[in-house]
């Protein structure tokens, strides 16, 4: 008996070690081999298992496997490779015995998926013709009849996509996916994070392995993509796999409550090729972020601290990548805004082809008016070289310069042409290399904060430090235009010319676009004439030029006179006492200008606008006086706030 019971205690501890190997798993390296097979003949990839496979039957026929790699066999994407750290499949024994591969989970856990970029494309219709293993004649892998998986879960995964040549690296990063896949029924929801912006994708379908063979699958959509995208985007479409090509057609939906509608196809064969078409009625981009990365400028004359205002970032943007895609996309929205940018309607063209960008934009409504662009970025070079082609017409001025270059002084309707080019990586390097030209005018408007016959009046006892702004003054402008030669970042003008009721200046100068400063010298002239275009025969001129310079934000204003801004009280003395004065006279002795001689010629000069002379000291006029021989209320005006009475 007692080898009996011997027996029965070894073949029960037996039993029991390997009840509790199977129920915490045991080593199992044969089924690595079978995983592997499979996974060959069903994508085309081979899989190499690097960490411990492992099998345990409770509460589930379980498969843990450790660091696996998988990486292309049959030479289609050379580069391409997933690596995971572990990996873990848990099956239905029902649909084992069935014979079906009905998968209760599948988790990965931080995968690597790396993509080589390709700089040129591969000769599509041959690398369409390469049949992988386990794919259909159209180049769909396979999908075994009843394959369904109940939780698909991706934990801390990541996609990078590079080039050692060009050392490019683009990464998708902390990519967490949920999901099911059935096949009656699948769901995926993705949160990632593309460079800095974190997105959120949802997506719903039924059947959704029809799309794999060539068939329609209707999707429902949802993407949202905060620091991109102010409003989500909703939809539908009809996804569609062929061979290397990947269709979305007849996509429809919402971005916030405004309706759009498109396609979109990319061809995979080599380097990607996407072809889309959009039309929506609003869009709204956020805009770009500050960056205090900006270029220095420089410090005012007679004054220590830098221009205020922001300026030009010098943080890189790497336009290489554009060498890795080509594309051919057509765009038009009802409106379409960035950050503080409009344009209503839009209708665009990008193409893109070896590292060529081309953006035009026709029949663009901007600002009340209308503009066309034609803009190349070559990123195929060393350097990024860019050029543009700008016709604005009947632009309103303020709104544009104040969302495109933080400028608010000047509004009317704005046309120019524009021509440039310009090389670089980064705001400042563009913006310091520009070089073309540019005819620039402003017609029925206005000059912002700014009332000059105040100005003339205080430059002729002080100088000024910027504009002196009071949103309440304006004065009016009948014309100002210049044509500029841009070099190195600066543009130039010889014809600088301003009409104004009154008011005459012509000037030369500059603009620095890079330290966004000015410098001009400037020859107001006081004229007896209310209107803008009329010209006048006698305009009453300062007797030394003005200077204007520094920031366009915060400029110094003065007359040219050596010395003035050193010693601005002896300067002004030398000018009266040379007789000379702001207005070409004075008296040469008390180092005062005249209220006689210029300023009367001027008085004279208005004397028919100005009606009969009030002599009463009550303030009214002499009896008898017809309401049309009142002073014209623009002409009074503009003489108080010169001569201050």
């Amino acid at each position: 008996m007692k080898p009996l019971k011997i027996a029965a205690v070894g073949i029960a501890a037996l039993l029991a070690v390997t009840a509790l190997a199977l129920a915490f798993g045991v080593p199992v390296g044969f089924l690595a081999k079978s995983a592997q097979d499979q996974i060959a003949l069903n994508t085309g990839y081979r899989m190499r298992i690097d960490g411990d496979t492992k099998l345990a039957l409770r509460p589930a026929p379980t498969l843990t496997f450790g660091r696996i790699s998988l990486y292309d066999g049959v030479g289609r994407n050379p580069g391409t490779s997933v690596v995971a750290e572990s990996a873990r499949v848990s099956l239905s024994l029902a649909s084992l015995i069935a014979g079906r591969v009905h998968m209760t989970e599948v988790k990965i856990v931080k995968p690597v998926v790396r993509m080589a970029l390709l700089r040129q494309p591969l000769r599509r219709a041959a690398a369409a013709s390469v049949a992988a293993p386990g794919r259909d004649a159209r180049g769909a892998p396979a999908v075994p009849a009843g394959f369904a998986i109940d939780r698909l879960t991706v934990e801390d995964g990541a996609v990078i996509m590079s080039n050692p040549r060009d050392h490019l690296e683009m990464r998708i990063d902390r990519i967490d996916l949920t999901g099911a896949l059935g096949a009656d029924e699948g769901r995926l929801e993705v949160r990632a994070v593309v460079g800095e912006q974190p997105v959120h994708l949802q997506a719903k379908a039924k059947t959704p392995f029809a799309g794999l063979d060539g068939t329609s699958l209707p999707v429902e959509l949802s993407f949202e993509a905060p620091g991109l995208l102010e409003d989500k985007v909703t939809g539908t479409a009809d996804l569609r796999t062929a061979a290397s090509v990947f269709r979305i057609n007849g996509i429809t939906g919402n971005v916030g409550a405004s309706q759009f509608n498109g396609w979109v196809s990319v061809d995979f064969s080599g380097k990607p090729l996407i072809k889309a078409d959009f039309d929506v009625q609003k869009l709204a981009l956020a805009g770009p972020r500050e960056d205090s990365n900006g270029a220095s400028t420089a410090a005012l004359p007679g004054r220590t601290s830098p221009p205020a205002g922001p300026s030009w970032s010098s943080r890189e943007v790497r336009l290489v990548g554009l060498n890795y895609v080509d594309a051919d996309v057509h765009f038009s929205a009802a409106e379409l805004s960035v950050g503080s940018f409009r344009a209503a309607p839009v209708v665009m063209h990008v193409a893109l082809a070896n590292g060529v960008l081309d953006t035009a934009l026709s029949r663009t409504g901007l600002y009340g008016g209308q503009i066309d662009t034609a803009v190349r970025v070559d990123a195929s070079g060393e350097v990024p070289v860019h050029t543009a082609h700008i016709e604005l017409a009947a632009v309103r001025a303020l709104p544009l310069l104040s969302d495109i270059a933080d400028f608010g002084a000047l509004d009317g309707r704005l046309r120019a042409r524009i021509d440039v080019r310009a090389s670089g990586a980064s705001e400042t390097e563009v913006v310091s290399s520009l070089a073309g030209s540019g005819d620039v005018r402003i017609q029925d408007g206005q000059i912002l904060g700014i009332n000059v016959p105040k100005m003339i009046r205080t430059l002729t006892a002080k100088t000024l430090s910027g504009w002196q702004e009071d949103r309440t003054e304006k004065t009016d402008l009948s014309d100002l235009s210049a044509q500029f030669q841009i070099k190195d970042g600066r543009a130039a003008t010889s014809d600088l010319r301003l009409l104004g009721p009154l008011v005459r200046v012509t000037g030369a100068g500059t603009i620095d676009l890079g330290a966004r400063t000015l410098q001009f010298k400037l020859d107001p002239k006081l004229v007896a004439s209310l209107e803008g275009q009329g010209g006048a025969p006698d305009p009453l001129g300062f007797g030394v030029p003005v200077n204007v310079e520094g920031s366009w934000s915060d400029p110094h204003i003065y007359p040219d006179v050596a010395g003035i801004l050193s010693d601005p009280d002896g300067a002004y003395a030398k000018l009266h006492a040379l007789g000379q004065g702001l207005f070409g006279r004075g008296d040469g002795k008390s180092g005062k200008p005249s209220d006689g001689d210029g300023l009367d010629a001027l008085v004279q000069g208005l004397g028919t606008m100005l009606g009969p002379k009030n002599d009463r000291k009550d303030g009214r006029s002499s009896p008898g006086a017809r309401p049309s021989d009142r002073p014209d209320s623009a002409v009074g005006d503009f003489l108080r706030d010169l001569f201050g009475r």
